[in-house]
C-alpha cells in the first residue's frame, strides 16, 4: 500500500469519525428536542419499556408482579438509565439517540467490510434518514437488531473458535430482547457456515466444531441471562409470557405478508402522507428484490466465494433474508423498518459495483438523503406544541395531550395508584404507578379471563381514586366474536363504584372513586 492509499485511507477514516461522534448525534437529538433543548414527548411502543423499568425501580419483577410479553434486556437498559440519571423526560431521547448511534455505527462497520467509505456512509446515511429517523424509538427490537449484526460482523471478520463463541454470546444478547430475533440469526448463521463449505468435505469437521460451539455459547448465556427471572418468576411462566401468549393471542397490529395501507396516525391525504407511504412501500419491497438477487448470484458464482468481500455478503443475505422472513408472517411497518438495514447495505453495494452508474448513484443518493433530512428537521422543529410543566420534566405536547396530562398532572401526585385501562402513556409522564398485574386491557381474547378477574380483583384492593377509560372498551374489538370479550365485570364494577368526571377530546373517559 503506497503513502497516498494510506493518506486516503486515513481521510476516509476522519471523515467517519467525524460522521459518527457529531452528524448523527445532532440529527438524532434535532429529531427529539427542539431549539430551545426541551424534548418531544414521544409516545409510541418504547412507552411500554419505560413503564416496566419503572415497576422495577419499585421492586416490582417482571413476570411474577406485572405481565410483558417481550424478554426483559429493553427494561434493564432502562432501569439502569433511571437510576444513573433519574426519571426525567430528556432521558428518554437520550436512549434513542445512544441506540440510534449504535445502529448507524454497525450499519457502517458491515457496510465497509463490503464497499468503500463514501459507499457506506450513503448505506448509513439512508437507514439514519429514511428507517430509524421515522420511527424514533427505543424498543426490543433495535437492541435485538444491533446485538444480532454485532455477531455478523464478529462473523465477517474471522470464522475462527473464539468469533463463533463471541457471536453466540451476542446472538444470546439478541433474543434477550426480542426472543425471535438472536433464534433466526443463529440459524441463518449455522446455515451460511455450512453452505459457505459444502464444496469442501475435508473442511467439514472444522465447521462443526464452529457450529456446535455457536450453538453451545448461545444457549449457556441465554440460561445466564434469563436465570435470575426463572429463579423470581418460575419458568413456566416465563414460556407462558415469552411463548405461548405472543403465538396465540398478539394479533393486533399484525397481518400475514402485507401489513396494510392503513396510516397508523390517521392523518388524512396530503403530499406528506403519500410520500411516507412511498417510503414504507419502498421499505417493503426492498427485500423481495435484494435477497433473491444475492441468492441467485451466489449460486451462479459458486466457486468465487472464497473472497472475503462476497462472503461477508452472502452472510449479511442470510441473516437478512432470515430476518425478513421472520417478520413477513406477522408484519407490521414497525416490524418491516427494523428488518431494513440488511437489505439496504446490500442495495448500494450491489447498485455502486459498476464505476459507470456508481457517480450517478451517489450524487443521487446523496442529494435524496440531504433534501429528505432537511425536511424532517424542518418538521419536527415547527410542530404545533404546547409547552406541558410535568413531574418528569418541561415536554413539548400536541395539544390533546396537553390537555390530558395537565389536568391529570393537577389530580394525582408522583409515586400514586392510578389505572390508565387502554395504552400507558400517562405512568411515566406523570411518574403514577399501574395497580394492576397487565400492562392494559383489551376488548378482545388478547385480555385472558384470568388477567381480567385478577385486574379488578387489584383495582378493588388497591383502593384507586382515578381511572382513565376508554370508551372503545365497552364492547368486543370484534363484534362477531362476542366470546372474546373478558371486560364485562370489569365495566359493570366501573360504573357501580366510580363517577364520570370528565370526556377528553380524544374520548378518554376520567373516572373518579365515589
Amino acid at each position: 500500500m503506497t503513502e497516498q492509499d494510506l493518506g486516503e485511507k486515513h481521510q476516509a477514516g476522519s471523515r467517519i469519525k467525524y460522521v459518527l461522534l457529531v452528524i448523527v448525534p445532532l440529527y438524532l437529538y434535532l429529531s427529539l428536542f427542539s431549539l430551545s433543548a426541551l424534548p418531544f414527548y414521544q409516545d409510541g411502543d418504547q412507552t411500554f419499556f419505560w413503564e416496566y423499568a419503572m415497576r422495577m425501580l419499585y421492586g416490582e419483577v417482571v413476570y411474577r408482579d406485572f405481565f410483558q410479553f417481550t424478554p426483559p434486556g429493553t427494561d434493564l437498559i432502562f432501569l439502569a438509565v433511571f437510576r444513573i440519571f433519574g426519571l426525567h423526560a430528556w432521558v428518554f431521547g437520550f436512549v434513542v439517540i445512544l441506540i440510534g448511534a449504535l445502529l448507524c455505527w454497525i450499519c457502517l462497520s458491515i457496510s465497509r467490510q463490503i464497499m468503500d467509505a463514501p459507499s457506506a456512509l450513503l448505506a448509513m446515511s439512508l437507514f439514519l434518514v429514511f428507517v430509524f429517523g421515522k420511527t424514533l424509538g427505543a424498543t426490543h427490537h433495535w437492541f435485538s437488531l444491533f446485538a444480532a449484526l454485532c455477531a455478523v460482523r464478529v462473523l465477517m471478520r474471522a470464522r475462527t473458535s473464539a468469533g463463533a463463541a463471541f457471536a453466540g454470546v451476542l446472538l444470546a444478547i439478541a433474543s434477550f430482547f426480542t426472543q425471535t430475533t438472536g433464534a433466526v440469526v443463529l440459524i441463518a448463521v449455522l446455515l451460511f457456515l455450512a453452505w459457505d463449505e459444502s464444496s469442501l468435505p475435508s473442511k467439514w469437521p472444522a465447521v462443526l466444531k464452529l457450529q456446535s460451539l455457536l450453538l453451545f455459547t448461545f444457549c449457556v448465556t441465554l440460561f445466564i441471562l434469563n436465570a435470575w427471572f426463572i429463579w423470581k418468576a418460575g419458568w413456566r411462566q416465563i414460556w407462558y409470557c415469552q411463548v405461548t401468549f405472543p403465538a396465540h393471542y398478539v394479533e393486533y397490529g399484525r397481518h400475514m405478508l402485507f401489513p396494510g395501507l392503513h396510516r397508523q396516525d390517521g392523518g388524512g391525504v396530503s403530499l406528506r402522507n403519500v410520500l411516507d407511504l412511498a417510503r414504507r412501500l419502498l421499505l417493503y419491497l426492498l427485500p423481495f428484490v435484494v435477497y433473491p438477487l444475492i441468492g441467485w448470484q451466489a449460486l451462479r458464482r459458486r466457486q468465487d466465494q472464497a473472497g472475503g468481500v462476497r462472503r461477508s455478503v452472502i452472510l449479511c443475505a442470510f441473516a437478512g433474508a432470515a430476518l425478513w422472513l421472520e417478520m413477513i408472517t406477522r408484519s407490521n411497518w414497525v416490524r418491516i423498518s427494523v428488518i431494513a438495514m440488511p437489505a439496504i447495505i446490500l442495495l448500494v453495494w450491489a447498485g455502486t459495483r459498476k464505476a459507470g452508474i456508481r457517480r450517478c448513484l451517489l450524487g443521487t443518493g446523496w442529494v435524496l438523503v440531504l433534501a429528505c433530512a432537511i425536511a424532517h428537521i424542518w418538521s419536527r422543529q415547527h410542530q404545533n406544541l404546547c409547552v406541558t410543566q410535568l413531574p418528569i420534566g418541561k415536554v413539548l405536547l400536541p395539544p390533546p395531550e396537553h390537555e390530558k396530562l395537565s389536568l391529570l398532572a393537577q389530580d394525582t401526585k408522583p409515586g400514586e395508584y392510578f389505572f390508565q385501562a387502554m395504552w400507558l402513556n400517562v405512568y411515566p409522564a406523570l411518574m403514577l404507578r399501574s395497580p394492576a398485574f397487565v400492562d392494559e386491557l383489551w376488548a378482545s381474547e388478547t385480555t385472558r379471563p384470568e388477567y381480567a378477574e385478577r385486574t379488578l380483583q387489584q383495582l378493588q384492593q388497591r383502593q384507586v381514586t382515578y381511572i382513565l377509560w376508554s370508551p372503545r372498551l365497552n364492547s368486543p374489538m370484534n363484534p362477531a366474536r362476542p366470546w372474546e370479550y373478558h371486560l364485562n365485570a370489569i365495566h359493570a364494577w366501573l360504573r357501580s363504584h366510580y363517577r364520570l368526571i370528565h370526556i377528553f377530546s380524544d374520548q378518554d373517559e376520567l373516572w373518579q372513586k365515589n
